[in-house]
């Protein structure tokens, strides 16, 4: 069998590829890219010659990756060769520490399996779970929803603070009459963690409606009047919702429920004998604030558990925009899409006024005009919504001073296109699933992007947020290399309504906590750490 291994020593690479039956790449060396080689040393002298190495810089690599190994006193010296066009120097030289940290761990426990072995040195994975998550800053962690709101507006009682389609309220009489609504579903058996159904259009009467069962203690259920039947029908049975706001024109959609039900636009005289009053709070921060259901895309749509705590560590303490109230907002997205919470709350928490848009999704033409007329200062948009308004009327954009993307990847050329046209424009790439109240990481956009980009980064964890990359084992992989994206903190959603084995399954325990009690929540999103310590999309997994 040796004799007939020897007798095909040889077989040249040309002759292999003309045998080999595959499509070649032009960008790419067939067959394989990266390339281990060990030469043995053959000693210092062959016959009269002396032999002695030198090093010398290549013009050119032959493959994308090498690495040469040479024996030479008593060990090995090595020597990396890779395409510049694929990798950066310090990419490489953490490749090289990443090696020699495996090698060391091979030569202590030569009977472990690899998989198990250590390649992050303490240096870096003292970067990558604790520096990197230095957020905590101080915020009303302690207070809720309603209670913060109660404070800015005995501070601004006749500061406006929604207009909607030439009506507007001041925060005194907001206030007012979320408290008469919150009174009435008091008296109606509206309490902590017990949910109100509210299927209403962006509107005044739809505010009154969020607040008052805020107030009352209980947690809003958003239902798009949109929605098909059956969806209403499962979120109002799944939710056990116990009383249902809505206007009057909603009422002949509603389906078939067991839930009472209040029409607040011709019942509002109803309330009038009800206490002005701020009802006495019974709420914790950890009680619900609402409960937002998931699209369903993937299987049967799951209500997320958002308590009070989510929504303030959202909006106070934060970096990634400036909230005071000076600003004016515009309500754009669904009650139902987690973005409406940093639209609303962000204004109503901080004093700001919020301008509710009174369709659904807006022409680049229509919004211009809505954001020129009231003067809007802070935006959030769709990636989608950004693109067209970009491409159709990038002007409507032009007064607008902090303007927030998400909801999918942001295209370069797009991002390129509005840094050029909105030179007094902060734009800031957002990223954050609903079980992590609304935002996760954050990433103002520079005035110069890198020539070399290939996708807007999401920047980095907001305040009182952790993130962590982790491998299919839950250890930290390095910068660069592709892991699954956890999110830990305070913005982190209960869990999901009614769904305790989903639950368990995707908010998980903190192997890096300090506190017993502390969870990650799994994302399903692919993502990799760049140098600069920003966190880039890569795609679903």
């Amino acid at each position: 069998m040796t004799l007939d291994v020897f007798s095909n020593s040889d077989l040249p690479f040309e002759v292999m590829l003309k045998h080999l039956k595959f499509d070649r790449d032009p960008s790419r060396n067939p067959v394989f890219q990266v390339v281990l080689q060990v030469l043995a040393n053959t000693g210092p002298r062959i016959g009269d010659l002396d032999i002695s190495s030198f090093h010398f810089d290549l013009k050119f690599a032959q493959f994308d990756l090498s690495l040469h190994l040479y024996e030479e006193a008593g060990g090995y010296q090595g020597r990396f060769e890779y395409c510049s066009d694929l990798f950066e120097a310090h990419t490489i030289r953490r490749l090289c520490g990443h090696f020699g940290r495996l090698l060391e761990a091979i030569v202590r426990e030569p009977d472990q399996s690899i998989s198990k072995l250590p390649m992050l040195t303490d240096a870096e994975r003292q970067q990558l779970l604790v520096e990197w998550n230095q957020t905590a800053v101080d915020y009303p962690r302690d207070s809720c929803i309603h209670e913060v709101f109660e404070a800015q507006a005995k501070r601004t009682p006749d500061v406006e603070a929604v207009v909607s389609e030439g009506r507007e309220l001041t925060y005194g009489e907001l206030n007012r009459r979320a408290n008469l609504l919150a009174h009435y579903l008091r008296g109606a058996g509206v309490g902590p963690d017990v949910t109100v159904g509210i299927c209403m259009e962006r509107s005044l009467e739809m505010v009154i409606g969020l607040l008052g069962t805020l107030k009352a203690g209980g947690a809003y259920v958003p239902l798009d009047p949109s929605y098909p039947q059956e969806r209403l029908s499962f979120m109002i049975k799944d939710a056990k919702v116990a009383l249902l706001l809505t206007q009057r024109r909603w009422m002949k959609i509603l389906p078939e429920h067991g839930a009472q039900v209040f029409c607040l636009d011709p019942n509002w005289e109803r309330l009038v004998e009800e206490k002005v009053e701020n009802p006495i709070n019974q709420t914790a921060p950890g009680n619900l604030a609402y409960v937002i259901y998931t699209s369903g895309s993937t299987g049967r749509p799951k209500g997320v558990e958002v308590p009070h705590r989510g929504i303030t560590r959202l909006l106070f303490g934060v970096d990634y925009v400036q909230l005071d109230p000076g600003q004016t907002f515009c309500h754009l997205a669904p009650i139902s899409f987690d973005a409406a919470t940093f639209e609303l709350w962000g204004a109503l928490l901080h004093g700001a006024k919020c301008v509710l848009y009174p369709g659904t999704v807006p022409t680049p033409v229509e919004l211009q005009k809505l954001l020129h007329q009231n003067k809007v200062s802070i935006l959030w948009l769709t990636t989608s919504l950004f693109n067209t308004v970009i491409d159709e009327a990038p002007e409507a954009l032009s007064e607008v001073r902090q303007l927030l993307i998400g909801g999918e990847s942001l295209s370069v050329k797009h991002v390129r296109r509005a840094l050029d046209l909105l030179p007094e424009t902060q734009i800031v790439n957002c990223y954050g699933p609903t079980e992590s109240t609304t935002f996760t990481s954050c990433y103002p956009i520079p005035r110069q992007l890198d020539e070399s980009i290939r996708s807007v980064p999401i920047g980095r964890p907001i305040s009182n947020t952790q993130t962590y990359i982790l491998d299919t084992r839950l250890e930290p992989v390095p910068v660069g290399i592709p892991g699954e994206l956890y999110i830990g903190g305070d913005g982190l959603a209960r869990g999901y309504l009614n769904r305790p084995e989903l639950t368990s399954e995707r908010f998980i325990v903190n192997p890096f906590g300090y506190d017993s009690g502390e969870r990650l929540y799994k994302t399903g999103d692919l993502v990799r750490y760049e140098a600069s310590g920003n966190i880039e999309f890569l795609e679903r997994i």
